[in-house]
């Protein structure tokens, strides 16, 4: 539930990149999620997300090293997909992750927020 609020806050909370088309009064933008889901989900998870996206996906993933927080493999994922300000993919998209629990990550769309994202990291690790 959490993640399709985030993403329908628009364009400073989660994924958009730079504007690449315009036409008319709808834009259409790169959006970029990333995620963690369990190991044992992810064959399912990306089948379903080509099914969703009609392949208009581009994804990608890899394994986790097993930690103390988490008992079971986990895998993170990377998906990039183009969506309009009123496309319906990025809430199917939402669905679909939320569907499968996956913990979504926010990421930055520009160098200015990376580098506060990692000044504040460093700030809370010297904390």
């Amino acid at each position: 539930m959490e993640f399709r609020e985030t993403l329908s806050k628009g364009r400073e909370t989660i994924g958009y990149s730079n504007k690449i088309l315009e036409m008319g009064t709808d834009r259409s933008y790169l959006i970029t999620v990333a995620g963690v889901i369990d190991a044992a989900e992810l064959q399912r998870f990306m089948k379903l997300l080509f099914r969703v996206s009609l392949g208009n996906c581009w994804s990608t993933s890899f394994d986790m090293p097993k930690s103390y927080e988490y008992q079971k493999d986990r895998s993170v994922f990377l998906l990039v997909f183009q969506s309009g300000e009123h496309s319906s993919l990025r809430n199917k998209i939402a669905r679909l992750c939320e569907t499968f629990s996956a913990d979504i990550f926010k990421i930055p769309t520009s160098m200015a927020d990376y580098n506060r994202e990692i000044q504040e990291t460093d700030n809370m690790i010297t904390e």
